[in-house]
């Protein structure tokens, strides 16, 4: 939808709209080749926090395995059992916060990623041209505003 300005409607009249690009085949342009380049090294970077994510998990299991080890050892004392409780409490913490830095990480990289791939799936999503025809009096100045079926 184009919009003038109201005092400049005595000045500007619209002939004609004509979306120049989104037709045809897609050419494999400098910015699609910029946006693969781009979602590639965030899906990287995302994989290593992912895998991040699994190292501090292992741990955490290994971690509580200590406190609950079964098998047929024997009791700790009542001071080992205090040492251990207090190292796997601490531990646990840690982890945690680790854990929630990294999953923040992970959800900054796929809210990055996310618009690169729908970029890619269909390269004529952003960076169309329109073609409008004005017949015009004197300086104007015009405003391009356009709606989106089904954005999200």
């Amino acid at each position: 939808m184009l919009f003038l300005a109201p005092a400049l409607l005595l000045t500007a009249r619209i002939v004609g709209v004509e979306l120049m690009s989104g037709r045809g085949e897609v050419v494999d342009t400098a910015r699609v080749a910029a946006l693969r380049a781009e979602a590639q090294t965030v899906a990287a970077r995302l994989g290593e926090v992912r895998d991040r994510v699994e190292s501090l998990l292992a741990q955490r299991d290994v971690l509580r395995g200590m406190v609950n080890p079964g098998g047929d050892r024997p009791l700790a004392s009542l001071e080992q059992m205090r040492s251990t409780l207090a190292y796997v409490g601490q531990a646990e913490e840690d982890l945690a916060a680790r854990l929630r830095k990294e999953l923040e990480a992970a959800r900054k990289l796929d809210q990055t990623l996310q618009p690169l791939l729908i970029q890619l799936a269909d390269p004529l999503a952003t960076g169309q041209t329109v073609r409008v025809d004005l017949e015009v009096s004197g300086n104007s100045q015009i405003a391009l505003s356009y709606q989106v079926a089904g954005a999200s």
